[in-house]
């Protein structure tokens, strides 16, 4: 039997998804549940599953340092994310990565049918890094008020960190040398980028050095 993992810290939610699941797919599939990335992760090392469906915005750890940590350690893993915030934009580009976005508030029938869908795609990416632009996810942050470090790696050598705290934009460093708002610049120009994400280092030691927002500096970035 496959298992599926869900990852949401609502319970409510949880719930209705495993009602109406359990009555639509009956013993088709085997559903776990977790409240938060921390959680996933140790449910991930307990068994096997073949689709985590998860939620963006969590305490502890978010989905989006799940998703890094399934893309570095279960990449057979399919996944399915789940936002309350979103825009067709990122939409498009996670589907054309071959992954599968779903925009809160959803009907169940829906999440059944990416759920089959997900079974039945050859080779989806666990965690969705690849495919996805930069700017995409630094407006998802944003959006979701997260905390976190996005350390990003171009297949030809460049590499940088970006830190957020509660969804503001505090601090970047591009190849260990610029810093700030030049260092985001260089960062969104970068091309054929992998995207990992960790939880944020202890918060109130991020000390801000950008104030420009982020759609200003996505337009920076452009070629002129």
């Amino acid at each position: 039997m496959d298992n599926i993992l869900i990852v949401d810290d609502d319970e409510q939610l949880q719930f209705i998804i495993k009602d109406y699941l359990k009555k639509q797919f009956g013993n088709k599939f085997q559903l776990f549940f977790a409240n938060d990335g921390l959680e996933a992760i140790k449910a991930l090392q307990a068994r096997k599953f073949q689709l985590v469906v998860t939620d963006i915005k969590m305490p502890r750890v978010n989905g989006l340092v799940l998703l890094s940590y399934i893309h570095t350690n279960f990449a057979g893993t399919a996944c399915i994310i789940m936002t309350g915030y979103g825009s067709s934009l990122l939409r498009k580009q996670i589907v054309a990565g071959q992954g599968q976005y779903l925009e809160k508030p959803f009907r169940m029938p829906v999440l059944a049918s990416m759920i089959l869908r997900a079974f039945r795609v050859q080779g989806l990416s666990g965690g969705m890094l690849r495919g996805v632009s930069l700017s995409s996810f630094l407006l998802l942050i944003e959006m979701e008020y997260l905390s976190c470090a996005a350390i990003i790696h171009s297949r030809d050598g460049h590499k940088g960190k970006i830190y957020f705290v509660n969804g503001v934009l505090h601090n970047a460093i591009y190849n260990n040398k610029l810093r700030g708002e030049e260092a985001v610049i260089h960062l969104l120009r970068m091309e054929d980028i992998q995207i990992k994400f960790k939880n944020a280092p202890n918060v109130q030691k991020i000390k801000r050095k950008i104030y420009t927002d982020i759609p200003a500096l996505i337009q920076k970035a452009l070629p002129t």
